[in-house]
């Protein structure tokens, strides 16, 4: 089973990167060549302010546990947890859809509502991917709405599969390893923790 961040950690700052994998470079002319990626993942950096010990430990138990970058936990953003939108509804992927398409037909959504996705929310699927909403969506009377998203789908969807838009929850892994833990004389300590998505497992 998964480990999920500890939610106690308090958080100072954070930081959510998005990271194509696109190849850029320019001749000596001066010209741009650039070549798309077919990858994309994301990368999130978390400053605690100073913590006492009896949290500290804890998250210091939990970093130790996950064996240096080689576990792969979720965690939620605490920038991007909630939707602008409205995301009401029992929402669901209606039909199939093929990996590397850049939209996804979802049904179960409340009626004609405008904005009822907003440019900027976080989804997530059957699978751990996280994507992002792309442009402003309105559901039909039907309450079905073709969601743009970015990236590409990374695997095929099914039919009635799941649609998250709340809380939706990141597959991370630490970015680097040791994970050190220093305090000041009061026995007090913070951390910088870096973060990588892990979706292909």
């Amino acid at each position: 089973m998964v480990d999920a961040f500890p939610l106690d950690l308090p958080r100072e700052s954070e930081e959510l990167e998005s990271v194509f994998t696109n190849l850029v470079d320019r001749s000596q002319g001066g010209q741009r060549n650039a070549k798309k990626g077919n990858r994309h993942y994301w990368r999130m950096r978390l400053i605690t302010p100073k913590i006492k010990p009896e949290i500290y430990r804890r998250f210091f138990g939990f970093g130790v546990k996950q064996e240096g970058r080689y576990q792969v936990f979720t965690v939620n953003s605490s920038i991007l947890n909630k939707p602008q939108g409205l995301a009401t509804g029992t929402p669901l992927v209606q039909g199939a859809h093929s990996a590397g398409a850049y939209s996804v037909t979802i049904d179960g959504l409340t009626n004609s509502i405008v904005g009822i996705l907003k440019q900027g929310d976080l989804i997530q699927f059957g699978h751990r991917k996280v994507y992002m909403v792309t442009e402003d969506v309105t559901s039909s009377g039907s309450g079905v709405a073709i969601v743009p998203i970015m990236p590409a789908l990374v695997a095929s969807l099914a039919d009635n599969e799941t649609v998250v838009l709340n809380n939706v929850q990141f597959y991370m892994a630490f970015a680097k390893d040791p994970l050190p833990l220093t305090t000041d004389v009061n026995k007090y300590a913070s951390f910088d923790i870096e973060l990588e998505e892990v979706w292909n497992e």
